[in-house]
């Protein structure tokens, strides 16, 4: 049984410049379709942890991801609510770097990184925002993850921030 774990939240929109094997993959770590034939870019952390269905608690939200056209044709707009134990959220940070280069840059944080989504601690009542820059992923301070600095698993993923 899961005693801890973080609610994590994405949306951002990606470029049109994903090929079809790219989106096929993408939708793969959804949890929207079956592994691509051709050979994926992502390997490590595998599986990814995207859920559908009910969260831990009943009184939460549903958790889910989705990949849908941009109304206006232009890219892709990925969503997703997720519930997240320490080991599966460090395993989203090869698939959010792998998605980097098509995040489209159409609003800014104030540090100048891209907006991507949000997180807390499941019993925490303020959310954490997550954005994107050239260095990788950031969050806004405060930090729930202050928590992890010293996790073994944390190693891994700090050289992205």
């Amino acid at each position: 049984m899961v005693t801890a774990f973080y609610h994590v939240e994405f949306a951002f929109d990606l470029t049109d410049q994903m090929t079809d094997d790219e989106i096929s993959e993408l939708r793969w770590h959804l949890g929207l379709g079956s592994r691509p034939s051709s050979p994926v870019a992502i390997e490590q952390g595998l599986p990814l942890p995207f859920r559908h269905g009910g969260a831990y608690f009943e009184s939460d939200e549903d958790l889910f991801a989705a990949l849908a056209r941009r109304h206006d044709g232009d890219g892709w707009r990925l969503t997703a609510r997720q519930e997240a134990d320490e080991e599966e959220l460090w395993s989203l940070c090869p698939f959010l770097d792998w998605l980097t280069s098509w995040i489209e840059p159409s609003v800014r944080n104030a540090d100048g990184s891209i907006p991507v989504g949000r997180l807390r601690f499941y019993d925490e009542q303020e959310w954490t925002g997550l954005g994107i820059d050239r260095d990788g992923l950031r969050w806004e301070e405060p930090a729930p993850l202050d928590r992890l600095r010293s996790a073994p698993t944390a190693r891994s993923w700090w050289r992205f921030w």
